[in-house]
C-alpha cells in the first residue's frame, strides 16, 4: 500500500509551514503552502525541473511554457512575464529538457517549425543573443534529414551535451552532439562536433544522457525493442573499456519483452536508468544498474542488476541523492482511494532496496485527489527534492526532504519522451475530477470517478497514452463496452483514426463526437467497482496532434460521460 497521507495527516500539512529539519520523506509544506504543492494553470506537463538560488525551482513545460518558482512556491515576479516565458508557440512546439550553467542561465531544448534546437535564456527569463544564433544553436547531427533532441546535461566547465536521434529514410539512429559555452559547435568532439551510433538494421534513439565529469558522456537509449547502453569519451569516440566497443544492448531474455529506458544518472561508480520493462501484460517501472566504468551488470542491485520501483506503475527521473541513495519519480495507483498518485522513491544504490530512512517505506506519495503523474524531479544543495509532473491538466510541483548529507556531483537527468514517440507523460483526467481553478487552492474532496456520471449511466476514463500505438483507462464496472475515438484536427475540420488495424486518418469532416469514429477497447474486470481498458493500434500513429475521447456505454447501448485528453506523437 502507497505511504499517503490521509485525514488527520492531511490536516498537518495546512497547520504551518514546514520545520527547518524537516524529517526525509516529509512534504515541504512551506512550498505552496499551506497545501504542501503547486498547481499550475501556466503549463501542461513537466518535462524538466532544475533547482534555483535559494530554493527556488524552475519548470519545463511539454508546450515550451517555462516557470521559475521561488522558495515558497510562488511564481518569481523577477522572471519573465509573471513568473513565466513561453520558448516556442505553445500550440505548435514543444520542449523536452532543461539545464542550468554556471552562470545561472538556462538552456531548454525545444522543437518548432520542423528543427530541433537549444536556447538560451537569462536569470531574469529574457533571451541571451549572444548564444549561438541570436540566442538559439539549430541541432544537427552530422548529413540526415531530421534532428531530434531528447535530453541535455552539461560538462563541468560548462559545455552542452545534446542525445537524441537522426533520422533518414524512415530510419532513428541514436546521436549526440557537444557544443560549447556559447553554443558553438564543439569541433573537439569527434571533429565535428556530433556522432552517431547506428544499429546496423535496427532503429536507436537516446532518450536520456549524464555527464561522465570528464567531457564526455554516459547515454541509454533503445535499440529496437532493447536497452542501449553508451559511454562516448570527451573526444568523441566510443569508450572500448565500456563492454568492448563502448555501447552495451541489454534485453531480458524473454521472448516479446522490451525495455524503454527513460532516464540515466550516476551514483558512485554505479550507472543507474530507469526503465520501462513491457511484455504482453503492460509494462512495469525498474532501476537497471551497470558498473560505469566497465558497463557491466552491477553484482548485489537487485536481482541481475533490476530492481522493481515499489508501488509504482510508471516511472520518470532518477537522480543521486545522499548518502549513497537513488531517487525516482514515479506514479502509482493509490490501493485505497483508485487514484493516479505522484511518488518518490528512495532506493540504496548498493542493493536497490528502499530506504527506510525515507518515509518509513521509502516511497512518499502526494495526497492530493486526482489523478497525478511525477515525471521529473531534481535534489538540491539543500536537500529538498522537487517533484515535477501533472495533475488534472495542470503542472504540478511538490516538494520533499532527502536524507541529509552530500551528494558528489555526477551530471545527468532523463527525459519522459521515452514512451515510444509520444512526448507527453500520460494525460489528465476529464474536467470533472479536475481541482478548483486557483493555482494553489487547497486539495480537492471529490470522490474518485467511480459510477460519478449519473445512477444508471456508467463513466470512463483515461489512464495513460503509453506509446503512439496504445491507449488506456480506466471504465465503471457496470459498463458494456468502452470505444475510443482518436481524431486530428485541421482547422475546424476534423479526421479521425477509421481502425485498430490500419491505424490511418480518414477523409476530413465536421469536428463533432457524432461524426468520430469509435474503436471498440478491450477491457478487463479487476477488483472493486472498476475494470481496464486497452486500445491497442496496430501501427503507429503519424506525427501530430491528437484528441482521444472515450466513452463507455451500458447495455441499452446508451453512453454515460465522456472523457477527453490531447497528445502529441513525433
Amino acid at each position: 500500500m502507497l505511504r499517503t497521507i490521509l485525514a488527520a495527516a492531511a490536516a498537518t500539512l495546512v497547520a504551518a509551514p514546514a520545520a527547518a529539519q524537516a524529517a526525509p520523506g516529509d512534504i515541504d509544506t512551506s512550498f505552496g503552502w499551506p497545501v504542501g504543492f503547486v498547481s499550475d494553470p501556466g503549463g501542461d506537463i513537466a518535462t524538466d525541473v532544475v533547482a534555483l538560488p535559494g530554493g527556488g525551482a524552475a519548470v519545463l513545460a511539454l508546450d515550451g511554457s517555462l516557470i521559475a518558482y521561488t522558495a515558497t512556491g510562488e511564481r518569481d515576479a523577477g522572471f519573465g512575464i509573471e513568473g513565466r516565458v513561453e520558448l516556442v508557440d505553445t500550440e505548435l512546439g514543444s520542449a523536452s529538457a532543461l539545464v542550468r550553467d554556471p552562470q545561472g542561465r538556462l538552456l531548454a531544448a525545444v522543437r518548432e517549425g520542423g528543427a530541433s534546437s537549444v536556447i538560451r535564456v537569462t536569470p531574469s527569463g529574457a533571451v541571451d543573443t549572444t548564444f549561438g544564433d541570436g540566442g538559439r544553436t539549430v541541432i544537427r547531427y552530422g548529413l540526415y534529414q531530421d534532428h531530434y533532441v531528447h535530453d541535455l546535461a552539461l560538462t563541468p566547465d560548462g559545455r552542452i551535451l545534446v542525445g537524441g536521434y537522426a533520422q533518414a529514410s524512415g530510419r532513428a539512429t541514436a546521436a549526440l552532439a557537444r557544443l560549447t559555452a556559447d553554443g558553438e559547435y564543439d569541433t573537439e568532439f569527434a571533429a565535428d562536433g556530433s556522432t552517431t551510433i547506428p544499429g546496423d538494421e535496427r532503429n536507436t534513439a537516446f532518450e536520456a544522457i549524464a555527464s561522465d565529469g570528464a567531457g564526455g558522456v554516459y547515454a541509454v537509449g533503445t535499440s529496437q525493442s532493447d536497452a542501449l547502453f553508451a559511454h562516448v569519451l570527451a573526444d568523441g569516440t566510443r569508450d572500448a573499456a565500456f563492454d568492448g566497443d563502448g555501447e552495451r544492448t541489454i534485453h531480458t531474455g524473454d521472448a516479446g519483452d522490451r525495455l524503454l529506458p527513460v532516464s540515466v544518472t550516476r551514483q558512485g561508480a554505479g550507472l543507474f536508468a530507469t526503465v520501462l520493462r513491457g511484455d504482453s501484460d503492460g509494462e512495469r517501472p525498474v532501476v537497471l544498474a551497470l558498473d560505469a566504468a566497465s558497463g557491466a551488470t552491477r553484482t548485489g542491485f537487485g536481482a541481475g542488476g533490476l530492481v522493481a520501483v515499489p508501488h509504482a506503475d510508471d516511472v520518470g527521473e532518477i537522480a543521486a541523492g545522499a548518502d549513497g541513495g537513488l531517487l525516482v519519480a514515479a506514479s502509482g495507483v493509490d490501493e485505497d482511494s483508485v487514484w493516479q498518485r505522484s511518488l518518490v522513491v528512495r532506493l540504496d544504490a548498493a542493493t536497490g532496496a528502499p530506504d527506510p530512512r525515507f518515509a518509513g517505506d521509502g516511497v512518499r506519495s502526494l495526497p492530493f485527489d486526482t489523478v497525478q503523474w511525477g515525471t521529473r524531479l531534481v535534489r538540491d544543495a539543500a536537500g529538498r527534492v522537487t517533484i515535477a509532473g501533472q495533475g488534472a491538466n495542470r503542472l504540478l510541483t511538490w516538494r520533499v526532504a532527502d536524507v541529509a548529507g552530500d551528494v558528489t556531483p555526477s551530471g545527468g537527468g532523463g527525459t519522459p519522451s521515452g514512451n515510444g514517440g509520444v512526448v507527453a507523460p500520460p494525460p489528465s483526467p476529464s474536467a470533472e475530477t479536475r481541482p478548483p481553478a486557483t493555482p494553489q487552492d487547497a486539495p480537492s474532496q471529490q470522490q474518485p470517478p467511480v459510477g460519478a456520471a449519473s445512477a444508471h449511466r456508467p463513466a470512463a476514463w483515461f489512464y495513460r497514452v503509453r506509446s503512439a500505438k496504445r491507449l488506456s483507462g480506466e471504465a465503471d464496472q457496470g459498463a458494456a463496452r468502452v470505444q475510443v475515438a482518436i481524431t486530428q484536427r485541421d482547422g475546424r475540420r476534423c479526421r479521425s483514426v477509421t481502425s485498430t488495424r490500419r491505424a490511418r486518418l480518414g477523409s476530413i469532416g465536421a469536428c463533432s463526437p457524432t461524426r468520430a469514429r469509435w474503436l471498440t477497447a478491450a477491457s478487463t474486470p479487476r477488483a472493486g467497482k472498476t475494470q481496464v481498458w486497452s486500445l491497442r493500434l496496430a501501427r503507429r500513429l503519424p506525427p501530430g496532434r491528437y484528441t482521444a475521447t472515450v466513452r463507455a456505454l451500458d447495455r441499452e447501448g446508451v453512453a454515460g460521460r465522456i472523457g477527453e485528453i490531447s497528445f502529441r506523437v513525433r
